[in-house]
């Protein structure tokens, strides 16, 4: 672990024997993070384009009931003739 209390940061191993300013580290923290937050947000846009494109086509797909059914009209009414059962 290294402390940040000095203005030069000695690095370990394999940069042994340099040294980092405070203020460039913290530039490349904040540009370490934007970066990963951008990668995260594309791979979620990605996703949710793919999710979209996936119904699309479950869509055109699928039938509808009125594409394979029967209609049946003309039934008797309900008497005691013709009881529900």
């Amino acid at each position: 672990m290294i402390e940040c209390s000095n203005e030069e940061i000695p690095l370990k191993a394999p940069f042994e024997g340099m040294a980092l300013q405070r203020k460039d580290l913290g530039i490349i923290a904040v540009i370490t993070d934007l970066t990963y937050m951008t990668m995260f947000l594309v791979a979620i846009w990605l996703i949710s384009y793919f999710v979209k494109i996936d119904s699309e086509r479950h869509k055109n797909l699928l039938f509808e009931t009125s594409e394979f059914s029967v209609m049946i009209n003309n039934l008797p009414k309900l008497n005691a003739a013709y009881s529900i059962e």
